[in-house]
């Protein structure tokens, strides 16, 4: 399934989607849309083969990140802007296109700002502890940034671990996932596959949940 299929028109039927309601209900459509009839069945056979709702969020998030740089990418098949009449939003310089000498420059002109305006360490923080509740930060090096910002790192990042650590599967347990479970499970004589059960909750209820959190509730039930 090759991006490079999807007009401009399909993808921004799922941005609307994703920005009118959420990210969830525009990967159902998308896959109820391409996946279900051509693709469901050679995923259930080859286990190797990509989870469908994780490329269709990889396809979508994409197109909404290329929808808010550039409509020209996103008319793209391959999200490549045209050498030749380019036109539409101007990509927004951000810290990752300087080079190490401007990053430096940068970060003293910040650090001036900051030590003239009276911020200490605390006021920082403050403030990523703040962002980090907010906001996914997964992905973020927090060594790294506590470098930047010149904080102890334990101040931020021993904490969050420690919240990690205690979250278990017991989180995940949805007792309407459950009763589904075990509703369909008396319909069909206990004869249906975890797979099949997964695929049918989510056109049924028109909700997503992900293969995961559906698994740990099947064995629950």
């Amino acid at each position: 399934m090759s991006r490079k299929q999807f007009t401009a028109e399909q993808k921004l039927k799922y941005i609307k989607i994703l920005i009118e309601k959420d990210l969830e209900m525009a990967m159902i459509t998308f896959v109820e849309d391409f996946w279900e009839e051509r693709y469901k069945e050679n995923y259930l056979k080859y286990k190797n083969k990509r989870n469908p709702f994780k490329y269709a969020k990889m396809l979508i998030t994409d197109w909404y990140n290329l929808y808010n740089l550039d409509m020209e990418l996103l008319k793209s098949k391959t999200g490549i802007a045209p050498k030749k009449g380019k036109s539409g939003r101007k990509r927004k310089i951000s810290i990752n296109d300087l080079n190490e000498y401007e990053r430096q420059f940068y970060q003293d002109v910040l650090e001036e700002i900051l030590e003239e305006h009276g911020i200490t360490n605390s006021d920082i923080i403050e403030k990523v502890k703040k962002r980090k509740d907010e906001k996914n930060i997964k992905n973020c090096r927090m060594k790294i940034l506590a470098e930047i910002f010149d904080i102890n790192r334990t101040s931020i990042y021993s904490n969050y671990l420690k919240k990690q650590k205690k979250d278990s599967k017991e989180k995940y347990i949805k007792q309407e996932i459950i009763d589904w479970i075990l509703a369909e499970a008396e319909k069909s004589g206990l004869v249906i596959g975890r797979d099949k059960l997964y695929y049918k909750y989510i056109r049924s209820t028109k909700k997503y949940v992900s293969s995961y959190v559906f698994r740990i509730n099947y064995e629950k039930s």
